[in-house]
């Protein structure tokens, strides 16, 4: 059996991708494989969404500048 990301993990790549970060940078800041930030960015699970609240503890949380995209 392959081993899965847990689901905040890939809400957390969806969410990341969505803020226009770069496969690479997603996954020197998530500790993955960048295969495997592409293959959810791909295929997202059908039950995922971008997660809504902040990540805490990777410097990504907290008050900053950036804003997110407006939705397509």
């Amino acid at each position: 059996m392959a081993k899965q990301l847990k689901m905040t993990v890939v809400q957390a790549t969806l969410t990341l991708k969505w803020l226009i970060w770069s496969q690479w940078r997603i996954a020197q800041e998530l500790g993955i494989d960048r295969e495997t930030v592409a293959r959810y960015v791909r295929s997202p699970p059908a039950d995922s969404t971008p997660a809504t609240n902040p990540i805490t503890g990777s410097g990504l949380g907290g008050t900053s500048s950036w804003r997110p995209r407006e939705p397509l």
